[in-house]
């Protein structure tokens, strides 16, 4: 890309000698128009910001780690007029490729499931019991408001590792299942768990026994295995995958 002139910029490292690196490449910033109201500090703290955007996530390059912040959607969410299409627009707001939130988007989900099955129409205010779990859903968050998870979750390929395992959870209730995968490494200082990914889906509204769900939560955690072992293909060298479940009725399906 060099020989047609196409430079790669705005590298950004967790690293300060490679950022350091990084910067002396790039070419001079073009001043920036201070407001009058806005004081010298103020200008200078915006220039060092530390947290930068990766593919739609905030990542702070000086604790290397993913941020989620829910100010915004704590403000919103206490002051529209609540809606089903205000609901599923603030569902839509949380962007989490990793499931990283599934927790919290589990919530909405069934809270906004909730707003289907009494058939609101678009812009009519929900009842006042899906209002009230709304509400309860935004105190509990309150007490978060910012979630940061490590962003390094990778095993170097050296003498001290041992072993490399995936291990894959599912389960389900009656509104929602779930799956989530983590990665376990043992080396010669210790055993490491890093969380990698997770999912979740609210039970169709039509009735489903308990144990189809709980056989629809492997299906889920299947596929999500499939798709990590994907990726990692060629970087990690697994060693070995295990599954985990509480079900009777999925211990004795397997084969």
């Amino acid at each position: 890309m060099s020989d047609a002139g196409l430079q790669l910029r705005k590298w950004t490292s967790n690293d300060a000698e490679l950022q350091e690196f990084f910067s002396s490449k790039e070419p001079p910033l073009q001043p920036k128009c201070i407001e009058d109201d806005s004081s010298f500090a103020q200008s200078q703290f915006q220039s060092q910001d530390e947290c930068k955007r990766v593919l739609g996530v905030e990542w702070d390059i000086s604790k290397d780690v993913f941020v989620f912040r829910f100010d915004s959607f704590l403000e919103k969410g206490r002051t529209i007029t609540l809606t089903k299409r205000t609901i599923l627009s603030l569902a839509a707001s949380i962007y989490d490729p990793l499931g990283i939130l599934t927790p919290i988007t589990a919530r909405v989900k069934t809270i906004f499931q909730l707003v289907c099955k009494v058939k609101c129409g678009w812009d009519d205010k929900v009842p006042p019991d899906i209002a009230c779990a709304w509400y309860g859903f935004l105190d509990a968050l309150e007490s978060v408001k910012i979630v940061e998870i490590d962003r390094f979750a990778f095993v170097s390929c050296n003498s001290d590792t041992l072993r490399v395992e995936l291990h894959g959870f599912c389960d389900s209730s009656e509104i929602l299942y779930c799956s989530v995968i983590y990665l376990r490494v043992i080396s010669e200082t210790g055993i490491s768990v890093f969380f990698l990914t997770s999912k979740s889906k609210v039970a169709p509204l039509k009735k489903v026994t308990i144990p189809r769900l709980e056989l629809l939560s492997c299906v889920l955690l299947s596929d999500l295995l499939n798709n990590v072992r994907s990726a990692l293909s060629g970087r990690i060298s697994v060693d070995a995958t295990r599954c985990w479940s509480d079900s009777c009725l999925v211990l004795d399906k397997r084969e």
